[in-house]
Formats: C-alpha cells, structure tokens, sequence
C-alpha cells in the first residue's frame, strides 16, 4: 500500500521527506545542551530560629506547633525534624506531581497563623526549596611533586583555592583535607618533683633558723623573769603603783586624743558624705541604664564601647549599626545557622543568604562563608549578653566611665 502510494505520487513523497530534514535542522539547532539541568525536588526545608533555647524547648515550643500545622498541606508525602540548640528544622517531603509554587504559598499561609502562638525571642521561619543547584558543580582533587603534607596544604590554601575564588561565576570554593599545626606543651615530672624537693629543703632551713631564734628570747624571757621575782618585794609594790599611775595617765591622755582624733574624723566624714551624695545621683542613674537588662536602654558611649570592641574582633569592616538592627543581626546569624557554619556547603550556605538578603543591614549583604562564621562568633560573644557579667575590655571601659562620674575621695 505504502510503497504503491510512493510509487504513484513520487513528488508528494519527496516534500514529505525534504519536511522531515528541514524540522530535524530546525529542532537540531534550537535544542540546548545542559551538564547539570534545572530540577525541581519535592523538597521544603524549614529553619526557625530560636536563640538560647535548649533541644528540649525548641522542641517543645516550636518544632511540634509548627509540623501540626504543615503536616496538612496537601501532596505531602513525608515529614521529619530536627530540634537543636537555637534552631528547629523540619524537611517536608512531596510527592512528584505536586506544584511547589503553590505549596511554598500554602505553607506560608499556615506558618502565618502559628508564628502568632510562638514565644517573642522565636524568629521568624525561612522556607528553602531544596534543588540540585544547591549541589557542588566541580569538585576536583589537587597533588604536587616535591611538598610534603605540611608545604602542600599552604599551596592549596594560599595559592589554589584564592586563585578559583577570582575566576568569573564562581560562587564559593571550598578546601578539605587541610593540615593544621598544633603545639603540645609536657612538662617533666622528675624535674618539678626535684625542684619541689629543693625549695622544701630551703623552707625547712628557714624553719630551723627562726626557731631556734623563738628558743634563746625564750630563755631570756624566763630569765628575766626570774631576776624580777628575786628582788625586794617594796620595790616590785613601788615599781607597780607607779606603772599602774603612768598607765591611767597615758590611758586619760589616750582617750581625750582619740575623742578628738574622732570629732574631727566624724566632721570631717559628714562633709565628704553629703558631697558625695550630691555626686551620687547621676551615678546611680547611670548604673540604672547599665544593669537594667534592656540592651536598648545602654549608655551611647557603653554601646560605642561594644560596638568599637566588635569591630576590633573582626578582619572585615563593621558597619556602624543602631541598636535595633544590631539585635535583629544577631537573631537572623545565631539563630538562622548552626555553630559551625564553616561545615556547610557553599551552595546550602548561599541558599540561606540569599533567603535573608533583604533583612540584612547594608554593607552586609556580601558576607563570604568565612566572614559569616566570624561575625557568628563575635555576636555570640556579645548578644544577647547578661550586662552583669561584660567582657573584660568592656568591662574595664564600665568602670572607667563610673570612676569619672565618681567623686575624686
């Protein structure tokens, strides 16, 4: 039939044919060639901060009031959590066919809803879509003849991995592997155990010496002693009633001066107290705004203080942050990421930034995976501190500035 159609009608064939080799033309030029395709996995991921809180109360108070309401959402296929301090995560699981458009808006809405019934110090959730653009695009191992361990882990940090970091489109470059020094301190037992027997010895000597010193004003002492109860008994009467009269005169004299020795001090005292009294005032206010456990209510020149001694802790430049926006900082780095965010993999930890881009300060919003981890450790230091117990540098900038406000006495 086909070939008898062929034979009958060649020319209709031929444009049948020569349409075929024109769209496979067509189709073959237009179709792009991808290593690593976009994907969408039925992955969502929920972070919610919450500084200082145990696993425990995390759990409690956040990971089980959340999954109650996401568990709901429709598609969802599995739901697991993890609560650990400072932070609750909870990984939802979708079947394939589902919108993830539409279920990232479904769980915003009901996140909503429960954010109203969680503790003031919880922070506000982020929701991340996992997808392979989070993975590592190259990873590649490095080797070079002549270096031992020690020369070729600086090569890889002082040399390859600054080299990758300057080429155009890459995001992060991280190293593994890398040796670090470590110096260990052993003392030697037989050595401090001679010395300890060296300076007994010494002590023991010195020992021997004062006694023997307390032995001979002893014996003076006993005869001394002696020689009085030897003498006349008139004389030991006279020599009494005589010590006992220069004893109540010198006591008179003793107390009339110390009277007025204590007259002048007490006036002396009063004078000082009422001045100083009059300084007080302003020192105890300020000692108010100190200790009174608000951060927002310090001194501006305590907070300048900790602001100058943060700046001192980190190797990049700090902008000159409101109180206000320092605290939320603190809430969006130590609540948002784990302690050791330098364990994270680049595509995750830029996923996260990217997430909370908006909310960071200006001069911020670049931060590198290394600075990131820095500035965690600074505010961990310093936010939400216990204003009863400060660093030591601030600590000594405090009581500078009380000392000033002091009277000088």
């Amino acid at each position: 039939m086909l070939s008898r159609y062929s034979v009958n009608r060649p020319y209709t064939v031929f444009v049948a044919v020569i349409l075929i080799i024109v769209l496979g033309i067509i189709s073959y030029n237009n179709m792009t060639t991808d290593l690593l395709p976009a994907m969408e996995l039925p992955y969502i991921v929920v972070v919610t901060p919450y500084p200082g809180a145990s696993p425990e109360k995390v759990e409690q108070t956040v990971t089980r009031p959340l999954e109650s309401v996401l568990a709901a959402s429709s598609g969802l296929k599995n739901i697991s959590s993890i609560s650990s301090e400072n932070s609750s995560m909870i990984i939802l699981e979708y079947t394939q066919d589902t919108n993830m458009d539409s279920i990232m808006i479904e769980l915003s809405g009901s996140i909503d809803r429960v954010s109203a019934m969680l503790d003031d110090a919880v922070g506000s959730p982020v929701m991340l879509q996992i997808s392979p653009d989070m993975l590592p695009v190259v990873v590649a191992s490095v080797d070079r003849e002549g270096m031992d361990i020690d020369e070729h882990s600086r090569f890889r940090e002082k040399t390859i991995v600054p080299a990758f970091e300057t080429l155009d489109a890459v995001a992060s470059i991280s190293a593994g592997g890398l040796i670090q020094k470590q110096l260990e301190i052993v003392l030697n037992k037989e050595k401090i155990a001679d010395l300890n027997s060296q300076v007994q010895a010494e002590i023991e000597k010195q020992l021997d010496e004062k006694r023997e010193a307390l032995d001979k004003a002893q014996e003076e002492i006993a005869k001394g002693r002696q020689a009085l109860e030897e003498e006349a008994p008139d004389k030991k009467a006279q020599v009494a009633k005589a010590s006992g009269e220069l004893d109540n005169a010198i006591a008179n004299l003793n107390a009339l001066l110390a009277e007025e020795a204590k007259l002048e001090a007490q006036k002396l005292a009063f004078e000082k107290e009422k001045a100083a009294l009059e300084q007080l005032g302003d020192v105890n206010e300020y000692l108010d705004e100190i200790f009174s456990g608000n951060w927002e209510d310090l001194p501006s020149d305590i907070y300048n203080a900790i602001l100058e001694a943060i700046r001192d802790r980190l190797s990049f430049d700090f902008p000159d942050l409101p109180r206000r926006e320092m605290n939320e900082l603190y809430q969006l780095i130590v609540g948002l990421f784990p302690e050791d965010i330098e364990s994270l993999s680049p595509e995750l930890f830029k996923s996260i930034i990217e997430q909370i881009r908006d909310r960071l300060p200006a001069g911020l919003t670049e931060l590198t995976q290394k600075q990131t981890a820095e500035l965690y450790e600074v505010l961990k230091e310093f936010f939400p501190m216990d204003l009863r117990i400060l660093p030591s540098d601030i600590y000594e900038i405090v009581i500078q500035k009380i000392k000033d406000r002091l009277p000088e006495e």
